[in-house]
């Protein structure tokens, strides 16, 4: 599940220890998910003793099953707030899986289990301990972040639709992926499926389904991406490769005079190109971090303090 270290100029935990929370993250989303399915695995033993009981002892023992599962799950829930008090002080970088209706299989669980991190995901890259920021809740709901946050690896650190400030001016850029190996400057080119567009060099490209119709040149956007990064990057003497991708999952590129620099990634290359990335094995790296560190500290971030505080100072 790739990391969200930056969501447009939302203020992010990640910017205070860049090199603390990707690790943290890493461990607390194996030992959640581990706990998780321990729980999801013990209660299917209790529901199938359950049913193989006399059925004259179902009532009684039933009853005592299901009592020992909230006392047990109780118990859990007390542990893990005292956890969190304890390191609330700190960070508050913390978070807890749970369910209230219990899935039908590993698979669902599973789905669930990142549904819920995703979530927490967008708390920690719009909030630290004493300020937050006001994400749209259209986030919340946006299909291109969550397939980047859950189906590429743990070590691929995501700034979506960045605002970085070079001097006095904040500049939108495209996504901003950070792999172990790489940084990878990515545009959406998302339309109706099967549509193909027809690129050139000019403002405009064209879009055929049914119909035809213009639309602005992904490149100038990606190009503009890529010599911020870039600049960043050198002056920070982070040696990574910088890499200009357009991704259209669903429709196709024809673009035979693209330029050499410019990866055009569509519905024929998308299966390899995915695979690819999702088996990407190297752990974190140094430059990536350093790469990581000198994008968030550009990043403008617009925050106001959260009111639990704020109503701390009022009393």
């Amino acid at each position: 599940m790739g990391q969200l270290i930056k969501i447009v100029d939302c203020i992010s935990r990640y910017e205070q220890n860049i090199y603390l929370y990707p690790s943290r993250f890493v461990k607390l989303k194996k030992q959640q998910w581990e706990l998780l399915l321990t729980r999801f695995e013990e209660e299917g033993k209790e529901y199938q003793l359950i049913e193989e009981e006399p059925a004259q002892y179902h009532k009684p023992r039933l009853k005592d099953k299901l009592l020992n599962i909230v006392k047990r799950n109780k118990e859990t829930m007390i542990e893990e707030v005292a956890e969190e008090e304890t390191n609330h002080n700190e960070d508050s970088f913390s978070f807890t899986a749970d369910y209230h209706v219990r899935p039908t299989s590993t698979k669902e669980l599973k789905q669930m289990y990142l549904d819920q991190l995703f979530r927490t995901q967008l708390k920690w890259a719009s909030s630290t301990l004493f300020s937050e920021s006001s994400l749209p809740r259209s986030y919340y709901y946006n299909e291109q972040l969550k397939y980047l946050l859950q189906r590429f690896p743990d070590t691929f650190l995501v700034l979506f639709q960045p605002i970085l400030k070079l001097g006095q001016a904040p500049v939108s850029l495209d996504t901003i992926i950070l792999t172990p190996t790489e940084v990878i400057c990515l545009h959406f080119l998302d339309g109706a499926e099967l549509t193909a567009y027809t690129g050139s060099a000019g403002r405009f490209w064209l879009a055929k389904k049914e119909n035809e119709q213009k639309i602005l040149n992904p490149l100038i956007s990606l190009n503009r991406t890529v010599t911020v990064v870039k600049k960043i990057l050198d002056k920070h003497d982070v040696t990574l490769p910088v890499q200009k991708v357009v991704l259209c999952r669903e429709g196709y590129i024809d673009y035979p005079s693209v330029p050499f620099d410019v990866t055009l990634i569509d519905r024929k290359e998308y299966p390899s190109w995915f695979i690819n990335k999702r088996q990407t094995k190297a752990p974190l790296k140094s430059q990536q971090l350093l790469a990581a560190q000198a994008l968030l500290t550009y990043a403008e971030s617009i925050s106001f303090e959260r009111s639990e505080w704020s109503d701390i100072g009022e009393g």
